[in-house]
């Protein structure tokens, strides 16, 4: 196996203490130290990639680090949060679904465009509460889209990144969020922009249009490429 070098070994040593410094902190305050859980993976992975490390070196080191980040936020969940994430991403997507879909049905067309997360298809800790509830929307979009086909409804859904939306721009007024979060994510992008919900108008207007007649159960991930299936 490849030693790894001497800017790797420090590299390592430095991320290292980020993650102990941030688990240190989430105990502390009690809050999610999702920036850390993204961003120290990532960093990680480019710094071992770049400097030559061994590939075995890399994976050990990164799976120790999010191993602590997944398990320390894990334990800062209480079951508020719990159930304030499912009630806001889950619930609320199978209330507005049933209040629509009777005149749906009657009329023989209609179309649904659930908000799921293209966070499933990242490797970030810190995001348990919201990823699960995220993770429902797409069975809800997968189950429903079985059930209401036969009557001339689509079910989909569009599976953005990180967004400017209003509710992240509060929580980034807040103090909850950090200000850069949106920049942060850019440079795992292939389009070097941050998010805005104008990118996702695209993506609805489709699933909503007869172009989209034949596609239901599907989800469309918008988030500029940071993410590849």
């Amino acid at each position: 196996m490849a030693k790894p070098t001497k800017n790797a070994t420090l590299i390592c040593l430095v991320l290292s203490a980020v993650a102990a410094a941030g688990i240190v902190l989430g105990f502390v305050t009690e809050e999610i130290m999702w920036p850390i859980g993204l961003l120290v993976p990532t960093v990680a992975y480019e710094a071992y990639r770049t400097e030559g490390a061994s590939t075995r070196w890399a994976s050990w080191t990164l799976a120790a680090l999010m191993v602590a980040l997944i398990v320390v936020v894990l334990f800062d969940i209480d079951y508020d949060q719990w159930r304030r994430a499912l009630t806001v991403n889950l619930d609320s997507q199978f209330l507005m679904a049933k209040g629509f879909l009777p005149d749906m049905v009657d009329r023989g067309w209609g179309r649904v465009v659930n908000v799921a997360s293209s966070s499933l298809l990242t490797n970030t800790p810190g995001l348990v509460s919201y990823m699960a509830s995220k993770g429902g929307v797409l069975g809800f979009t997968s189950a429903l889209a079985n059930d209401v086909g036969q009557y001339g409804v689509t079910v989909n859904a569009v599976s953005p990144g990180l967004t400017r939306t209003p509710g992240v721009e509060e929580d980034i007024a807040a103090g909850i969020v950090p200000a850069d979060a949106p920049e942060s994510v850019v440079p795992l992008q292939a389009i070097k922009r941050p998010g805005t919900p104008g990118d996702l108008v695209g993506a609805v207007l489709f699933l909503t249009s007869d172009d989209a007649a034949f596609m239901t159960g599907q989800f469309l991930v918008v988030d500029g490429g940071m993410t590849r299936r």
